[in-house]
């Protein structure tokens, strides 16, 4: 998008956000995980002793299942970091555009850009909101040059009406006409939108 667009600061942006797409992540990492203890548990006690005298390689599985399980919560918490992360090229984006839509919103400020940076996710959703107020700017910016020569029209007749104390039948017709003209350009205006 912009080259001006803002730096990452923060990686916890809309944490409830964040906090829950990790937990789904590790929620279901340690179920891989518990299933692959469990199954690789089950797996050893069921053929080495077959193979093996157990008594010899106890001490060794033990060690085997502490040092496996203590890379997994290593893993998890890697997956933590890495999850709250990649999290943020969603929420960060999600917030900023929330930010500036209230301010819009409550200011009334059009002229407001939605600025992602360029990795973020949502950046068509900015791209289109762009679009959308810049289209939205020229429709108001053309309802109100309307309005201006609406003002300017009457504001013509009320001269003439005003300054003349009779009026002849060639003036009124042409007082007619712009009053006429007003009426029409009043039902076709520039700005159209579904309400």
């Amino acid at each position: 998008m912009d080259k001006d667009a803002p730096v990452r600061k923060k990686i916890l942006i809309n944490k409830k956000f964040q906090f829950r797409y990790a937990s789904m992540i590790v929620f279901t990492l340690l179920i891989m995980v518990a299933l692959f203890e469990w199954d690789f548990y089950y797996t050893m006690k069921t053929i080495l002793p077959k193979a093996f005298a157990i008594d010899i390689i106890r001490e060794d599985l033990i060690l085997f299942h502490i040092l496996l399980l203590v890379k997994s919560l290593i893993f998890i918490v890697l997956v933590v970091f890495i999850s709250f992360f990649f999290s943020h090229r969603i929420a960060g984006p999600a917030y900023r555009i929330q930010k500036v839509l209230s301010t819009m919103i409550a200011e009334g400020d059009l002229t407001k850009q939605f600025q992602l940076r360029d990795k973020d996710e949502l950046t068509e959703l900015a791209d289109a909101l762009n679009s959308m107020t810049s289209n939205l700017r020229l429709k108001l910016l053309s309802d109100e040059q309307f309005r201006e020569k609406t003002r300017m029209q009457i504001t013509n007749i009320l001269k003439i009406l005003k300054e003349k104390e009779t009026i002849t039948p060639e003036e009124k017709k042409t007082i007619i006409s712009k009053a006429e003209s007003i009426s029409k350009d009043s039902l076709v205006s520039p700005v159209s939108f579904k309400i």
